[in-house]
């Protein structure tokens, strides 16, 4: 029997969205740039954690406002995986989107 597993990772991201909170207004973004280089520096923490799952393909989905923050996210993860900058991430694109 051919068994097909997926893992997800939930993020509210920018913090201070969804569940997520701080205790101090600096953690707070005021820009997709700078939410973006968070949610790589999670990811990249998170990889460095769990290696087992680096192999594995990375879809980023999100809703409402993710509409400006995917892309960035999307973006900043492809620039780090082509400038060889530390974990490569398995970035991949729904067929659909082709």
């Amino acid at each position: 029997m051919n068994m097909q597993v997926s893992n997800l990772i939930y993020v509210d991201q920018p913090i201070g969205t969804g569940f997520s909170y701080t205790s101090s207004k600096q953690d707070l973004r005021k820009s997709t740039d700078a939410a973006s280089v968070d949610f790589y520096d999670f990811l990249l923490a998170f990889f460095r954690k769990h290696p087992r799952f680096k192999k594995n393909d990375f879809y980023i989905t999100g809703e409402s406002y993710a509409g400006h923050y995917i892309p960035a996210f999307s973006v900043r993860i492809h620039h780090a995986n082509k400038n060889n900058k530390s974990t490569k991430i398995n970035l991949k694109v729904s067929p659909k989107w082709r």
